[in-house]
């Protein structure tokens, strides 16, 4: 699957995302934010944050959306411009 981190996020990642193989047991994108948060706990709790939106295939995704068959999951902050 292709995990992608835009805005602050790819900061805090350290990266914009990459392909990356989910345990079995991340079925559902809540069950991707912990696994990000288990491996970095600075990521996860600003993914955490109740403004930063899922996207699954190119379509926003609430957290209790499945994974399976998927091939992209994107996390995206909220924007501001001007």
């Amino acid at each position: 699957m292709r995990l992608l981190y835009f805005g602050r996020l790819a900061e805090v990642a350290g990266t914009r995302g990459g392909e990356v193989e989910l345990p079995a047991g991340v079925a559902t994108v809540a069950a991707a934010r912990d696994w990000i948060a288990a491996g970095n706990p600075a990521l996860g709790e600003a993914l955490a944050s109740p403004t930063v939106r899922a996207v699954v295939d190119d379509e926003f995704a609430a957290d209790d959306r499945s994974l399976k068959g998927a091939t992209e999951l994107a996390f995206i902050p909220p924007v501001s411009g001007g």
